[in-house]
């Protein structure tokens, strides 16, 4: 199906689906009368599937469009692996920038961040009107095939963990300085210890002093 939200969807011809997984037609039945008879034939009860019958399903959307309050979490991730473009809005609390931060994991793509709700429904519209700017975009965010995929930061599991990992030695490390007298002492003159990573992908301190 095709997508578009607010003033996107006025401007330009587009068919706006809701997807839903079906808990069972006693719980759609009920969404369906609270949607009233306007809204509920474009609610789409998916059954649950395998993982890659999944992403194929849910690649014959052209847009994903984010909720402004609370994000999509893996809903996001699935609809990237998928190749389908993410227009997402963020906000100040955190449920709110989930989507930010995944785009900002995946890479190509992540120009689908906007700032306002006027933009949001300009970029919508844009996509959704200019077929061979959403193809451009869709090519850049599959560069490589799924093995390019699996290499980006977002799904970069061994990646993130041997990060993770490096993390807590240096905790550890600190901690054990700490009790020496070390690196810890000077956190009680003023000075802020954080980790960092160095464009050569090595962990490392880095000494951040407070104005306080």
């Amino acid at each position: 199906g095709r997508g578009g939200g607010g003033g996107a969807s006025e401007r330009t011809p587009c068919k706006v689906q809701l997807w839903l997984v079906s808990e069972g037609e006693e719980s759609n039945e009920n969404i369906r009368k609270e949607a009233g008879p306007l809204l509920s034939p474009l609610i789409v009860f998916a059954q649950r599937r395998e993982f890659d019958a999944h992403i194929r399903r849910a690649a014959a959307a052209d847009v994903f469009l984010d909720s402004f309050t609370y994000n999509a979490h893996t809903t996001a991730v699935d609809a990237l692996w998928g190749g389908i473009a993410v227009v997402t809005l963020p906000g100040e609390t955190i449920v709110s920038r989930v989507a930010t931060g995944v785009l900002g994991g995946f890479g190509p793509g992540s120009e689908t961040v906007t700032r306002t709700t006027g933009e949001y429904a300009e970029l919508i519209g844009r996509l959704l009107e200019d077929r061979r700017m959403l193809e451009r975009l869709r090519k850049r965010m599959m560069i490589g095939g799924r093995h390019g995929l699996e290499s980006r930061p977002l799904f970069d599991s061994e990646g993130w963990m041997r990060d993770f990992e490096g993390c807590l030695l240096l905790m550890v490390e600190a901690a054990r300085e700490d009790e020496a007298g070390g690196v810890g002492g000077n956190v009680r003159e003023g000075k802020r210890w954080h980790i960092v990573r160095s464009h050569r992908k090595e962990w490392e301190w880095k000494s951040i002093f407070s104005r306080g």
